[in-house]
């Protein structure tokens, strides 16, 4: 490999090693924008009234592919300060049918479930829990950018020998 080669590759690796590290942050910030609802805002008991699982199809114009991308949206009802409220939300991820149908399960219709409401408007709610499906999708997603990060920091390594 002569030395314009090896700088090309040096250039792409530090490239896919930076998206690694983006990756890895972004990774942080879904982890702690749940840690963030669960710490300060208002836990509330709520009953689950319906779920929602629907495929929001992304086309494409390379020959009219289509991708799906389901989202499930939960709906609660519950009261806070004597006022009643019907609101929904979701995980904060989109997903394949199976991973959406993981998500959909996991509160029951009629099933009394603590969600939490921002403080300052009760009608912004989130269903984070302290468990392990809360934070997958963060988990997932940190796991994509090390391997990135770690390919990045490889083909560096190859560039510079």
């Amino acid at each position: 490999m002569d030395q314009n080669q090896r700088k090309r590759l040096g250039t792409v690796a530090t490239i896919i090693a930076v998206a690694g590290i983006v990756t890895l942050l972004f990774a942080g910030y879904k982890a702690s924008s749940n840690i963030i609802v669960l710490k300060t805002w208002k836990p509330v008991d709520a009953q689950l009234v319906d779920t929602i699982v629907k495929n929001e199809k992304v086309y494409t114009s390379v020959q009219s592919a289509r991708a799906d991308n389901y989202l499930v949206t939960w709906n609660f009802r519950y009261n806070v300060g004597g006022t009643d409220h019907l609101a929904s939300t979701d995980p904060g991820a989109h997903g394949n049918y199976q991973q959406m149908m993981a998500w959909a399960r996991r509160f029951n219709p009629g099933q009394t479930v603590t969600i939490h409401y921002q403080p300052d408007n009760p009608d912004v709610i989130s269903a984070a829990q302290w468990d392990w499906i809360t934070f997958s999708h963060a988990a997932w997603v940190g796991a994509w950018g090390l391997g990135i990060l770690v390919l990045g920091m490889v083909m560096r390594k190859l560039a510079l020998r």
